[in-house]
């Protein structure tokens, strides 16, 4: 009998939701009794589209940390399931919830394995150790976005409460995934000269506007016919220094079908700094990622995109680097003619479901 035939209670806390995970917890709603408590219902990064099935699905509740409706549900409803990300500054509180246990609920945490955790000074690294040590230790199913763990997550006492499940945009996977059933489409789509580069993420600081400028002001000046393409949240005066006529800002989209109507007429995926989730979609886009090589600063996900696919990388905030690495993997591109195709084998939502404890 599926451990799930009966609908089980399953609560998540998180402070908000984002598009590229709304799919999942869409997913959740279909096998379990779910209940997502956000802060505020914060749903200001969710499509017009997301925040109406979203809101018809009735699965969302307002709620700050530990507030009166988490412990309403807490000590009056029989939770299965409680969900949430680890949150060092909320360790007390994660060890407050350690008395749903005997209830018999089943406590989850995720997080990003302290895959960076070489970047801080000694205490910071210590106590960093020290409190994840402590969530892992009282969790029944640590869930980590990367293949890459550090600290305690390396201690062999551990492994069989902690699993790898890949983090990915749920909502692309989705519409790639739907896509690709049409094979004569990819076909077509992989004869293209394909001379635009992609960029994925945020215009977080003038420094990241800066240097994606005087890459674009590069690549015109040794002459390599490549185009960029920003997709991204974007404040007047960031768009004003950087549309011309080979860098196009587009502002924040968050439809997959109209990031994938882009990147079909591009070969590259470029991050000019910091970056995450972005180096998977370009994978799933079928783009040769190009990002910086100081992997301790990037999220998780770079590094495990440079062990499956062909990347290239430059050294951070070095223009000439980037724009060689770029050359570089638009000369492979055209000799290999890379395309879109599947790179997860199962679907994001049903990955996490099957590592439940």
């Amino acid at each position: 009998m599926d451990k799930f035939s009966m609908k089980k209670t399953f609560v998540v806390y998180q402070s908000e939701i984002h598009s590229y995970r709304l799919p999942i917890w869409l997913s959740f709603s279909k096998k379990f009794n779910l209940k997502l408590f956000l802060k505020n219902k914060n749903l200001k990064f969710l499509t017009k589209e997301q925040k109406l099935k979203i809101i018809k699905s009735k699965i969302v509740h307002s709620s700050g940390f530990m507030n009166k409706n988490i412990l309403l549900e807490i000590f009056f409803n029989r939770i299965d399931y409680f969900w949430l990300s680890i949150d060092t500054k909320k360790t007390l509180e994660f060890i407050f919830l350690q008395i749903l246990k005997f209830s018999g609920t089943k406590i989850i945490v995720h997080s990003q394995g302290l895959h960076n955790i070489k970047k801080h000074n000694l205490f910071s690294a210590k106590l960093k150790y020290v409190l994840h040590f402590i969530w892992i230790l009282l969790a029944n199913r640590v869930i980590i976005y990367s293949s890459l763990k550090n600290g305690p997550y390396k201690i062999n006492f551990f492994q069989d409460k902690i699993k790898v499940v890949r983090n990915r945009d749920a909502y692309l996977e989705q519409y790639l995934d739907e896509f690709l059933i049409n094979k004569s489409k990819e076909k077509k789509i992989s004869l293209k000269d394909k001379k635009n580069i992609l960029v994925l993420g945020r215009v977080r600081d003038s420094l990241f506007a800066n240097f994606l400028k005087e890459v674009s002001i590069s690549l015109k000046k040794n002459e390599i016919p490549l185009k960029i393409n920003l997709v991204g949240d974007i404040n007047l005066e960031q768009k004003k220094l950087l549309n011309s006529k080979n860098l196009k800002c587009f502002g924040p989209i968050r439809d997959p079908k109209i990031i994938f109507e882009i990147a079909k007429d591009c070969s590259i995926g470029f991050h000019p700094s910091d970056t995450g989730l972005s180096a998977t979609s370009y994978q799933m886009l079928g783009l040769i990622p190009v990002f910086h090589s100081s992997f301790c600063n990037h999220g998780p996900e770079p590094l495990d995109s440079y062990k499956d696919v062909k990347c290239f990388t430059f050294a951070k905030n070095n223009v000439d680097e980037a724009v060689e690495s770029i050359k570089n993997a638009y000369l492979y591109y055209k000799e290999n003619r890379i395309t879109q195709k599947k790179v997860f084998v199962g679907k994001y939502a049903q990955e996490l479901i099957e590592n439940l404890p």
